[in-house]
């Protein structure tokens, strides 16, 4: 769940940026001849949108976030196909291989990694384990690792 919702937010923010690069240098191109104010704005703003993908990368990123993800449910699955008769063998060699996977992996997203636990625990029909999150925390969590303080406990 994670992998796939950076996946998605990464190929938005390269989409978005490609499409504001194009509207804006558009609007740049067809003003050329005034060059007033604003068209060196829109000129501004096709360069900096033109300059994010590259220095951002986001299309590469969500490239590895799906691989990521993917290679989480093929572990997924083949535990599954184990059945619920896993000998202690079997269990240390899905842990070696989860851990092969998350060498792979960046430092998880505080903020991001509580609101999937909160979907998590919604669709399992615990809304009692939902952490709340701010408004900010929600609207940033892909861009800005938030530490999430936990709740006490009762």
């Amino acid at each position: 769940m994670y992998h796939g919702k950076r996946e998605r937010f990464l190929t938005l923010c390269e989409r978005l940026a490609q499409a504001t690069a194009a509207l804006t240098a558009t609007a740049a191109f067809a003003r050329v001849v005034d060059q007033g104010p604003v068209d060196r704005w829109f000129a501004l703003v096709a360069a900096v949108a033109s300059v994010l993908p590259l220095v951002f990368l986001w299309s590469s990123r969500a490239n590895k976030h799906a691989i990521l993800a993917a290679e989480h449910l093929r572990l997924l699955s083949s535990l599954t196909a184990d059945g619920y008769d896993l000998t202690e063998d079997r269990l240390v060699h899905y842990q070696s291989q989860l851990f092969a996977i998350e060498a792979n992996e960046r430092a998880s997203m505080g903020a991001l990694v509580v609101h999937c636990q909160n979907e998590m625990a919604i669709a399992a029909g615990h809304p009692e384990s939902v952490v709340p999150l701010g408004f900010w925390r929600r609207a940033t969590m892909h861009a800005w690792d938030w530490a999430v303080p936990l709740p006490a406990r009762k």
